[in-house]
């Protein structure tokens, strides 16, 4: 294996680098790397996407070796290449610098998305579930699913890139899945696949293992090591990347990772590239209910600067605010948690009265919101938690119906933006009821309240939206409202029957996300890992966002299914979710499923978890939950 086709020398001299099966020499990751993000949404030849990197067999990766080049039939130029200005439309809307990707841009993605879950799905079925590879099909549906939402340019150029990646990794997997099983035997020549990527190794058994599969490699091994008996067909030159962005262009050249190459520079890269990055450079501030946890904080993720730096000029900066230590002598066992002062006056949350233009709650949801004993509720230590989304009651709600329209046309003034903020995987932004009434209201024109009070609130909305976009960057005046990407002037009753499930179905999701988030960082010795957690979410909520709904369906689905296979498929996520939370009912903790359970079990299990889930919930938050609800079409025909 000392042998080579060519051989070179190292940056150092310590090393001689050779290649049994390639007839040139990359420019090898050397030294310590700085790796950051460059124009067209990579890392550089830091990233296993476009160079080979060092094979670690400790990685969890240890399979980008296979990762398509160009040249790979799986790995179409013409269905990858980086996105251009003509591939954007502007998003007109309440933020100026939000686009949206062509949806003709987007077809051949979907198309190969398909073809590669199709391909998941058979390799399942001759071999088994691989949680590792449906992870990664998952993730690739995911950051697909953004592409078609409203974002900066230098978001939806990662969100593409990303969409890539993820591709390209589960081709890899595959890839090796295949390969490594079919190694030929020892007096046949190995077929060269010089169409995926290939790695560099200081490991001589890996460097074997490799040729016989026909994997490129390029073994590095110590000069002094080789000896006259060693046959080294030519020199050459280290080939230096051509065809790769090396420049930060419209990102900020802060390293994402600094450090040797191996498993955490590969990691680091993965999970960076997955990320938005001008709604996720800001804190969570602490007054909106809920704070980073020390693993959100230490995890890696692109350093850049705001979206207003890259767009209009200097950004506002947030500091978090440091936690007050309490002496040991002062702790009590209990909580200071002081009783929910319920005023009489108002719309109760916890009833939820029927209104001609928002769809019933779900039986087994509406019994658990009522049944619930609202006289011990008592508000968390850290404060109640404010709402992602406004509550459908708040917009659709009032009995005015000139009032009804200003509520829902400003709401689509903001709705595309504002799930750009909230859908970030680290930070998500809440609001108070106040807030979101102040907003409403009047847009935001704060010349439109006299009242001081009014105008606080409203100064709020505008300082959650400044802290990560230039207040120069928000449209304040003539906004267009849009509703699933279709310009809206009147409002109907149909109109916000949509809007109102819309906006349970996303409250409600937010609401489960953000409880399951905080009830993972409490106690996660017990709880399953974050990524069976997120996959447990996609069994409950189908499609590739579990943040997003694409459009309105035209029958109940999912939680309001009347098919019972359909409904126990997502209550059986839901109760192995929930089943990892403190103190879950016992049917929770039972081995059954729901997958395969007779009506009369099934309807008894939902309600122990549609009990289970609103006690827990307003425990946690201190408010009433967002439920989920029939869909429109089938509230009207009823």
């Amino acid at each position: 294996f000392h042998d080579g086709l060519v051989a070179t020398s190292s940056p150092d001299g310590k090393y001689v680098i050779t290649s049994p099966n390639m007839t040139y020499i990359p420019q090898p990751p050397w030294g310590r790397l700085s790796v950051s993000l460059k124009a067209d949404g990579k890392f550089g030849m830091e990233d296993p996407l476009q160079w080979p990197q060092v094979y670690s067999p400790r990685s969890k990766h240890n399979w980008l070796h296979c990762m398509p080049r160009s040249n790979h039939p799986r790995h179409q130029p013409q269905v990858w290449a980086s996105l251009k200005d003509e591939d954007l439309q502007s998003f007109e809307g309440i933020l100026r610098i939000l686009y949206v990707v062509k949806p003709s841009r987007l077809e051949p993605i979907r198309a190969s998305l398909d073809e590669l879950s199709a391909e998941v799905d058979a390799l399942e079925q001759q071999k088994g579930y691989s949680q590792n590879l449906r992870w990664i099909q998952l993730s690739a549906e995911h950051v697909y699913a953004r592409l078609s939402l409203a974002a900066t340019k230098r978001d939806l150029i990662l969100q593409f890139v990303a969409t890539e990646r993820q591709y390209c990794m589960a081709v890899a997997w595959m890839t090796w899945d295949h390969l490594a099983a079919t190694i030929p035997p020892p007096n046949v020549a190995p077929v060269l696949h010089d169409d995926l990527m290939g790695c560099f190794t200081t490991d001589a058994a890996i460097a074997q293992r490799c040729f016989h599969i026909g994997i490129p490699v390029w073994y590095l091994c110590i000069a002094d090591c080789l000896t006259a008996r060693d046959i080294i067909v030519s020199r050459v030159g280290v080939q230096r990347p051509t065809g790769i962005v090396l420049t930060t262009g419209v990102y900020s050249d802060s390293p994402l990772y600094t450090g040797s190459p191996g498993p955490a520079q590969l990691d680091a890269i993965n999970f960076g590239s997955m990320e938005y990055i001008d709604a996720e450079a800001v804190p969570y501030p602490t007054e909106y209910g809920c704070t980073p946890s020390e693993s959100d904080n230490a995890r890696p993720g692109p350093a850049v600067s705001s979206a207003c730096q890259q767009q209009a000029g200097p950004s506002r900066a947030m500091s978090t605010t440091p936690s007050r230590t309490i002496p040991s002598a002062s702790v009590r066992m209990e909580p200071y948690c002081q009783p929910v002062q319920h005023k009489n006056a108002g719309r109760s949350k916890f009833e939820d009265k029927p209104s001609p233009r928002i769809p019933p709650l779900l039986s087994a949801w509406e019994d658990a919101l009522v049944n619930l004993d609202t006289s011990r509720m008592v508000t968390p230590p850290s404060g109640s938690w404010g709402f992602w989304v406004p509550e459908p009651a708040l917009v659709v709600g009032p009995a005015n119906p000139d009032r009804v329209r200003r509520y829902v046309l400003n709401w689509l003034s903001v709705r595309e933006p504002w799930y750009y903020v909230t859908r970030t995987i680290r930070h998500r932004r809440a609001m108070f009821v106040r807030w979101w009434r102040a907003y409403l209201d009047d847009g935001l024109n704060p010349s439109a309240f006299p009242q001081a009070s009014k105008a606080r609130n409203l100064s709020k909305v505008l300082d959650v939206l400044a802290e990560i976009f230039d207040k120069n960057n928000i449209n304040t005046k003539d906004l267009k409202p849009m509703w699933l990407g279709q310009p809206v002037s009147s409002v109907d009753d149909n109109l916000c029957w949509d809007v109102a499930w819309e906006l349970s179905e996303i409250g409600f999701r937010m609401d489960l996300f953000m409880l399951n988030r905080a009830l993972y960082q409490r106690d996660r010795d017990q709880a399953a890992s974050a990524a069976e957690r997120v996959q447990l979410l996609n069994q409950v909520f189908s499609g590739g966002n579990i943040l997003h709904v694409a459009s309105i369906p035209s029958s109940d689905v999912g939680l309001a299914s009347p098919n019972l296979v359909e409904r126990g498929k997502c209550l059986e996520g839901l109760r192995c979710l929930m089943k990892s939370w403190p103190h879950p009912p016992d049917v929770l903790k039972s081995d059954i499923s729901l997958n395969a359970v007779d009506e009369r079990v099934l309807r008894r299990v939902e309600k122990v978890i549609a009990n289970f889930y609103v006690e827990t919930f307003v425990k946690e938050s201190g408010r009433a939950p967002i439920l989920p609800r029939h869909c429109p079409r089938f509230a009207a025909s009823s």
